[in-house]
């Protein structure tokens, strides 16, 4: 991938794993008889008590991706309302995330502190998402549209061509280079070139081919990646590096 091209941003959907963190937490709560363990896993439960009711709000305003894939402004700019305030919880307990990262074997109270500081922060994203009226199906569109375009604004910076046919233009570049290669070791008796099919050059071809074919998936609408390019410095201002894995 062209360097640059990633910005973590991820999505919305991370439900099912604090629900289940939630549940996992209790059950080790009643099994050592941990009172407050218990008490922790239930305040955790009200929390996404609230986190549901706001979802519910946010998924009141009715979204219908646009056949076209185009981002507006407008949408962009509540996009990044969203982003900033969930950015302020992020910043406020990133060095929290950081010591748990690096910790080979957490604690017990490690957990159940990380636990709790993702349900602020997936609070501060379904009250924002409420707030700006912005349903979880279109802020997940919003990621994937902006992470789309920052790739296929890289790789145009870098190759001066749109991302597919770049990639499209490097497949076969390399498709030509290995079956060059491939010829003048022969001809110099490379050993174990011999066993080499002319068939298995074609398949790896074609392979390549198929990888060509799939970047046409990564072109954005070249308005989405302008936009980009005009926001580009306060999308990157919020990013939260490491809050994907986390399904945020």
């Amino acid at each position: 991938m062209t360097k640059g091209a990633k910005i973590a941003l991820g999505c919305a959907g991370a439900g099912c794993l604090v629900v289940g963190g939630i549940g996992a937490m209790l059950a080790v709560g009643i099994g050592v008889g941990g009172q407050w363990l218990k008490g922790k896993a239930e305040a955790l439960v009200g929390h996404e008590q609230k986190i549901e009711a706001l979802k519910k709000r946010a998924n009141a305003h009715a979204f219908t991706q646009p056949t076209d894939g185009v981002v507006t402004e407008d949408r962009l700019l509540a996009f990044l309302d969203v982003r900033r305030r969930v950015f302020t919880v992020y910043e406020k307990h990133r060095p929290e995330f950081e010591a748990l990262s690096n910790k080979k074997e957490p604690a017990l109270s490690d957990i159940t502190a990380a636990v709790s500081v993702l349900g602020e922060v997936r609070l501060a994203l379904a009250q924002a998402m409420a707030d700006v009226g912005m349903s979880e199906g279109e802020y997940q569109f919003m990621v994937q549209s902006v992470y789309q375009s920052a790739w296929a604004s890289a790789v145009q910076k870098d190759s001066g061509k749109p991302a597919s046919q770049a990639v499209e233009e490097a497949a076969r570049q390399l498709g030509e280079a290995m079956e060059k290669g491939m010829q003048t070791a022969r001809k110099e008796g490379v050993p174990g070139t011999a066993d080499v099919t002319e068939e298995s050059i074609r398949e790896a071809q074609e392979q390549l081919a198929k990888a060509a074919e799939s970047a046409r998936q990564l072109d954005a609408p070249p308005a989405n990646i302008e936009l980009f390019r005009k926001h580009e410095a306060e999308i990157k201002k919020y990013s939260m590096n490491g809050m994907e894995l986390l399904g945020l």
